[in-house]
Order: structure tokens, then sequence, then C-alpha cells
């Protein structure tokens, strides 16, 4: 009856130790979910801030971006910039192509440009002009990056619009032109 006893207080003794093995390493389980959650939570809320953070950006920045696939020219994207200088409202481009609104003054400009994007992953200062839709033409000093979504790649296109200055520099050099003449 001892020996019994013996056996059954050793196999109460590692039961016990079992189960609080058991209980601890669940404990540690569950800090560890709760660990992720609170890393996960943390997380969806940095990003929303990012996204709202260049969603602000984007919006009022001056100059002139959108957002469009490099393939097809389709537009994902514009800012209030974009909509002032072209005269388009969002509604009335995004989903279309670009190309298809004539925005490019000449459409080989943007090959061009799209070309050189693949090649180097962006261009910077390229002087192109563009079409708004009065018809009216404007130059914009434009830069480009190419970046990798889930959804395949899109075109960050960022421009300013360079014609007053452009007008400016074309009326003084004409206004040189005139004096030079005269003084001669």
């Amino acid at each position: 009856a001892n020996e019994l006893s013996l056996v059954m207080g050793t196999m109460l003794l590692l039961f016990g130790i079992f189960v609080s093995s058991i209980v601890h390493s669940f404990h540690r389980t569950i800090q560890s979910a709760i660990s992720l959650q609170l890393d996960r939570a943390r997380l969806a809320d940095e990003q929303r801030v990012s996204e709202e953070f260049f969603s602000k950006a984007f919006q009022a920045s001056p100059v002139v971006i959108s957002v469009t696939d490099p393939n097809t020219s389709e537009i994902f994207d514009i800012n209030r910039a974009w909509e002032e200088l072209s005269g388009y409202r969002r509604n009335e481009v995004v989903g279309r192509r670009s190309l298809d609104l004539g925005i490019w003054f000449d459409p080989e400009d943007r090959d061009k440009f799209v070309i050189a994007l693949k090649g180097e992953g962006a261009v910077r200062g390229r002087e192109i002009r563009m079409r708004g839709k009065d018809g009216r033409i404007f130059d914009l000093l434009a830069s480009g990056d190419l970046i990798d979504s889930n959804h395949g790649p899109r075109f960050l296109f960022i421009g300013q619009d360079v014609t007053h200055i452009k007008e400016v520099a074309r009326l003084k050099s004409e206004f040189i032109s005139i004096v030079s003449h005269e003084l001669r």
C-alpha cells in the first residue's frame, strides 16, 4: 500500500507539473497573440496615417500630379492642381486613357517619356507640352517615377507649369533684341 501511495503521489506530482507546463505554455501563447494583435493594430493605424498624409499632400500640392498605367496610359488619379490647369475634373478622367483625352500635345512625347521611365526608373526635369480641355497649350517641367504596386506598375507624373516663365523669358529676349537694334 505504501508503494501504491508513493506511485500515486509521484503520478499526481508529474500530472501537476504537466498541467502547470501546459498552463504556462498557454499563457505565453495568449501573451504572444495579444502582442501580435496590438502590433497589427499599431501597424494598421500607422498605415492609415501614412495613407491620409499622402492623400492630403497629393491633393494640396501646387504642382500637377497624376498616377497612370505606364503601359495603357489609363489614369488612376489626379490632384486638384491637375484639375485646375487642365480644366478636366477628376470624374472626367479617372479610368480613361490620357492619349484618348488628347492631353499630350505630342503623343510621341508620352512614348519617349515612358521609354525613358522604364529604362531608368525615373525621369527628371523634362520639358513637355500639354493640352487643356479648352485646347489651351501649356508647358510643363515634368518628372516621373515608376512605382511597383500589387496591381501592376504605376507611373507617378509630376509637372510644374512653366508657361508663364517661358513667356517672360521670350518677352525679355524680344525686348533686349529691340533695344539693341534701336541703340545701333
